[in-house]
């Protein structure tokens, strides 16, 4: 069975929530928050660097994440 590009993009966010925002971006969930906190702690840079790519595309900074809600 063959699978297009478009429906390969359809299956990866299956059943996954996305609330976009005003600007087009969707805003993480607590889970997501939660495991790029874990992941800014984690020793492996790799998780640090997709933590850091989430937060980008989220327009949030390390700081802001680990400061919390205000």
């Amino acid at each position: 069975m063959t699978k297009f590009a478009s429906q390969w993009v359809a299956l990866g966010n299956a059943g996954r929530k996305v609330d976009p925002s005003k600007n087009g971006v969707a805003s993480p969930s607590e889970d997501e928050l939660a495991w790029c906190r874990r992941a800014l702690k984690d020793p492996n840079p790799v998780n640090q660097e997709e933590a850091r790519k989430r937060l980008g595309r989220w327009g949030l900074t390390e700081s802001e994440l680990l400061r919390g809600p205000a």
